[in-house]
């Protein structure tokens, strides 16, 4: 899990707030039930400010 967060955290440092539509694709109902849960687990905690700063909470 701890390389899934920080995959994501690299993908929002890179794109910003344009990576929440990259993360669809985990989240779609055809992924992996444990990547889906894990991956809501994350987005559930990052806030990602409109200058593309994030951070978790």
């Amino acid at each position: 899990m701890k390389n899934l967060e920080a995959e994501i955290l690299e993908l929002f440092q890179e794109k910003g707030l344009a990576a929440y539509e990259d993360m669809k694709v985990h989240l779609c109902p055809e992924a992996d039930p444990k990547k889906r849960a894990a991956v809501r687990s994350i987005m559930a905690r990052l806030y990602v400010a409109t200058d593309g700063s994030y951070f978790l909470v």
